[in-house]
């Protein structure tokens, strides 16, 4: 109960500097099946820009691979849900599905950029630790 509170208190009275379209939450779950992986992602609006916004949403993963760092956009690992975020939406969107990571790659951090259609600020990027987004 206490975070669907916090939930549309973001909505309806987010501090200054957080108005807008962002990130309000960005989680990957394991599965039963080895580097497969859930992803749940939800974007806000305040109710301060009281219209729909447009836009869609690239989520890139990196990580170390052979060795080496790498990049992998989320786009092209998924097993099921939205390959192409594309979001329209007043207060909320909700997006999420499966994806699997390629042999080997250990991602360290994903990055979600949220890019809106027209708009004096086109783009929102967030970066997140890959440790602190995985649920249980």
């Amino acid at each position: 109960l206490q975070e669907q509170v916090a939930f549309y208190r973001g909505i309806v009275s987010p501090d200054a500097s957080r108005a807008g379209v962002r990130v309000y939450e960005f989680k990957v779950y394991p599965t039963a099946t080895e580097n497969v992986f859930r992803y749940d992602l939800v974007l806000i609006q305040s109710v301060r820009h009281d219209r729909r916004i447009a836009g869609r949403v690239e989520i890139s993963l990196q990580g170390l691979g052979n060795g080496q760092t790498q990049v992998r956009r989320l786009s092209e690992l998924v097993l099921s849900g939205e390959r192409n975020m594309v979001f329209l939406f007043k207060y909320f969107e909700e997006f999420g599905g499966e994806f699997r990571l390629p042999d080997g790659f250990r991602p360290t951090r994903a990055i979600v950029a949220v890019l809106r259609d027209g708009g004096a600020v086109p783009k929102v990027e967030d970066e997140f630790e890959w440790a602190k987004i995985q649920g249980t």
